[in-house]
């Protein structure tokens, strides 16, 4: 028969039915915690490199944007320039211009020593992660006043149009394209 009042048999039962984690449940869960978050730095890595990528391709596609407007805009300026353009310096640098040539029939539409840059703006230089490249390998796009065609000028002469390709490495890649007839296309 078991005693009332027996002080060592409430302790007996309390530390029976004490509960709690064994050491390898402990070790389970922080392994776990460890590969997830492992996991999310990579996958944060790789997000910032993507959000990176797409900053630079809405400045790139913005710049290209502005001189296109320059163009049609002509009429606030008092000196009409023959066209308004972005030079292309890969893999990470372009600067934009006003095509300054004195007489626009016959332009040569590239960046020399006659034209000015917009502005004061000297060089715009992508993040040191992205680069470009341009195919066809063009030099110059330059919308010309007032209608916004575009003389897009390689090495050797013009093509129709281009593709510029921003790169971050590892596959990661965007496009920002444009045609002779002004087209702007991402």
């Amino acid at each position: 028969m078991r005693n009332k009042f027996n002080v060592f048999g409430a302790a007996d039962r309390i530390l029976k039915d004490r509960r709690g984690f064994t050491f390898i449940e402990v070790l389970t869960v922080t392994v776990m915690i460890v590969v997830m978050s492992a996991i999310f730095l990579v996958y944060g890595r790789t997000g910032e490199s993507q959000l990176v990528l797409y900053k630079e391709q809405s400045r790139l596609l913005s710049m290209i944007y502005r001189v296109k407007s320059l163009s049609v805009e002509t009429y606030t300026d008092p000196t009409i320039p023959c066209g308004y353009g972005m030079r292309l310096e890969p893999p990470n640098r372009y600067r934009l211009f006003r095509d300054l040539s004195a007489n626009c029939a016959t332009a040569n539409h590239v960046y020399d020593a006659g034209d000015s840059l917009l502005r004061g703006e000297e060089l715009y230089t992508l993040d040191p992660r992205i680069t470009f490249s341009v195919v066809p390998a063009v030099t110059d796009i330059v919308f010309t006043p007032p209608d916004p065609r575009a003389f897009i000028t390689t090495g050797s002469g013009t093509t129709t149009a281009t593709t510029i390709t921003l790169s971050a490495g590892a596959g990661n890649t965007l496009t920002v394209s444009v045609t002779e007839v002004g087209q702007i296309t991402i």
